[in-house]
């Protein structure tokens, strides 16, 4: 029994040595910038977001929520589930829809040295239908992450990619470049600028900025809004997130 508890003890001990090592929660939201960042090893996070967005043409669309779902395999590599509850209305319809939309990976490529970014590249494949209803494709998309460290409080990050969509053999091309600012241990603010480029249209730009506010090392909430600036058929969006590490 004396031998037992010993042992037990000891895994406790060490348990809370590796949880006080643990670096802060590191999410994906609030921006359009993913993270280069892998969730560590036998961690799983979850990261909640709720959108209200407003767009031109008076359609408006509310996610309750988009919750991405993150597994650490080991240090260099993680797996990702995303799923979405989306309500979209217009002057003649109304939907909502749920999706297990995406699944995919992050690996990360190298480590931040020098003028050498922090770099990961991000891979997703999802199914969605066409808009009649009747063909499910296969949507890929995928997007290499980067971030520098200015300073102990200051990041620059930006991503570039591609995305696919049902209706379309051709990608829409992505941009982020995203800055962000530690104003104390606990709160971030970023700006951003982030737009798509399809092959038949002009660049989508849009921008957007928030606020993040570290709960504890495991949790973390956000806010946001943004707007479309050149040729953007956004008219504005407010997001509110929650995310947690277990």
């Amino acid at each position: 029994m004396t031998k037992f508890l010993f042992i037990l003890l000891l895994n406790i001990f060490f348990a809370a040595e590796a949880f006080s090592q643990l670096a802060d929660i590191k999410i994906d939201r609030p921006d359009q910038t993913e993270c280069p960042f892998i969730v560590p090893k036998g961690y799983i996070q979850i990261e909640n977001g709720f959108n209200f967005e407003k767009y031109t043409n008076n359609q408006i669309q509310k996610t309750f929520p988009s919750t991405l779902f993150k597994y650490g395999v080991n240090k260099k590599f993680e797996i990702r589930l995303i799923t979405v509850l989306q309500n979209s209305a217009n002057e003649l319809d109304k939907k909502i829809a749920f999706n297990i939309s995406k699944a995919g990976f992050k690996v990360n490529l190298l480590t931040e040295k020098g003028i050498m970014p922090e770099t990961s590249l991000i891979v997703h494949v999802g199914l969605d239908k066409t808009t009649n209803n009747k063909i499910i494709s296969l949507i890929p998309d995928f997007r290499f992450t980067c971030q520098h460290s200015l300073s102990e409080s200051f990041t620059l990050s930006y991503n570039i990619g591609a995305e696919w969509y049902a209706d379309s053999n051709n990608p829409a091309w992505l941009y982020t470049l995203t800055s962000g600012y530690s104003i104390t241990k606990k709160i971030g603010a970023y700006l951003e600028a982030y737009g798509y480029k399809t092959k038949k249209q002009a660049v989508d730009n849009r921008v957007d900025g928030g606020f993040t506010y570290l709960i504890n090392k495991n949790c973390i909430s956000d806010i946001s809004i943004g707007k479309g600036i050149i040729n953007s058929n956004l008219d504005y969006y407010v997001s509110l997130g929650f995310s947690f590490r277990i």
